[in-house]
């Protein structure tokens, strides 16, 4: 997966945006503008979190993918709802989007 990260002028103060270039079908992923959510990049981000830290945390949302924030936070609320409720038809689509 292509990731694009974005520092801002007054980083570490705040934190960077991500995205993902790569079109994935994903809960934390939105599905037309890669944009990434992290609660890492958000409400949990302190100065002192740094690259290594973004790419960990963008590692664990793709092996783990999280569907238990408020639609808020959920970049593909579908994505969410099937990897919550029927996982193997979650797969099917990620692998169905994967291959273009």
């Amino acid at each position: 997966f292509l990731f694009f990260l974005y520092f801002p002028r007054n980083y570490p103060h705040r934190a960077p945006s991500v995205f993902c270039q790569t079109r994935i079908y994903h809960p934390n992923v939105d599905l037309d503008t890669g944009e990434v959510f992290l609660p890492a990049l958000k409400e949990e981000w302190r100065p002192v979190l740094d690259l290594n830290t973004i790419i960990y945390s963008l590692e664990l949302m793709l092996m783990y993918p999280v569907v238990e924030y408020s639609d808020f936070n959920l970049k593909n609320k579908e994505a969410a709802f099937i990897c919550e409720h029927t996982p193997k038809e979650f797969q099917k689509k990620v692998t169905y989007i994967l291959k273009g």
